[in-house]
């Protein structure tokens, strides 16, 4: 894709000169996802200030969400030991069955396919070094003093 490319080489670019003034940041992820959002595990929950469960953290904070997507509520009486089922436990199966583009990433161990909630709303939340992570590497090895090899010519 022309935009990626081109976003690529804008990375590269200022983030290059950022580094030869002495900004020092994080340009590769360092260690793999061992957890997604809570959204994804039935032994995590998140409880509203009026007590509603919800499987996923960004419910509460939306009126109408937390008028009409709670699983349970603290009150409930016969609530289970694990939330109620909700919208999203299904996720690691999702990516597994390849329903989305994370199975095939590369990148897919740093961020774990992210928000299963904007998958689900058509917005996919993938981390923005999986559109610029060569040009990354590039700035990660001229930080170890290498510098990129020319392009073999063809015979």
């Amino acid at each position: 894709m022309a935009g990626t490319v081109c976003a690529g080489r804008y990375f590269t670019a200022t983030t290059g000169r950022k580094q030869r003034r002495g900004l020092r940041y994080l340009l590769l992820p360092t260690l793999p996802t061992t957890a997604l959002c809570p959204a994804t595990r039935a032994s995590a929950e998140i409880i509203s200030s009026t007590g509603n469960i919800f499987s996923c953290s960004e419910y509460p904070l939306v009126p109408e969400a937390e008028r009409s997507l709670p699983l349970a509520h603290i009150d409930d009486a016969d609530l289970p030991v694990f939330r109620p089922e909700g919208p999203f436990d299904d996720w690691n199966d999702t990516v597994e069955a390849g329903k989305t583009w994370c199975r095939s990433c590369p990148l897919l161990p740093t961020c774990g396919g992210s928000c299963p909630k904007l998958w689900s709303e058509g917005q996919p939340p993938c981390p923005s070094y999986k559109h610029n992570f060569e040009g990354r590497f590039d700035l990660a090895a001229a930080r170890q003093g290498m510098t990129v090899a020319a392009e073999p010519v063809a015979a």
